[in-house]
């Protein structure tokens, strides 16, 4: 929590965690933004069923819903390995719109290296899905070109992640 306060200069009024499975983030998100509205969403309605289910923050909400179906917007966007499964330059556009301007978005994600691969290469063939695995830089680039300033933290405990800070700039 310490890093996404780092990132942010002032108290969200809302926060989005996209990809949130069984809620573990959201609560923490929740308590730490505890004046701020917590909207998590996933695709799974077992997984949003159960976070549902759990002793949850009243400041939180769960929801069935894709990514691309979402609309407002959000002071800070959060996700951590769901990015890899959305259309890079149409989730970026998309992740844009929906922040405000000066808005951050946190994204942990899957890079290249041997367990990335392999983890990438046993995905596709198990549920033939559309899991992205890209080197840093790609992201980086991606990110700019669609108006956001970009940093990179390589996450040290993990081979195949790291953590991108992308801040969107007005007039871009």
């Amino acid at each position: 929590m310490k890093f996404i306060s780092q990132q942010v200069s002032f108290c969200p009024k809302r926060v989005l965690e996209v990809g949130c499975g069984r809620g573990d983030l959201s609560r923490i998100l929740a308590k730490y933004f505890q004046y701020s509205e917590v909207l998590a969403i996933d695709l799974s309605e077992k997984m949003i069923e159960r976070a549902r289910n759990s002793k949850n923050p009243k400041n939180l909400s769960f929801q069935v819903k894709n990514f691309f179906d979402l609309e407002g917007t959000f002071d800070i966007v959060i996700s951590v390995h769901a990015f890899e499964e959305i259309d890079l330059g149409k989730g970026l556009h998309h992740l844009k719109n929906l922040l405000i301007p000066q808005g951050v978005a946190i994204l942990v994600v899957s890079v290249t290296g041997v367990f990335s691969r392999l983890y990438s290469i046993a995905r596709k063939m198990v549920y033939r899905d559309g899991f992205h695995v890209r080197q840093p830089d790609e992201w980086v680039s991606s990110s700019n070109e669609v108006g956001f300033n970009t940093k990179v933290f390589p996450m040290v405990e993990f081979e195949r992640a790291v953590l991108l800070a992308l801040k969107r700039v007005d007039g871009v």
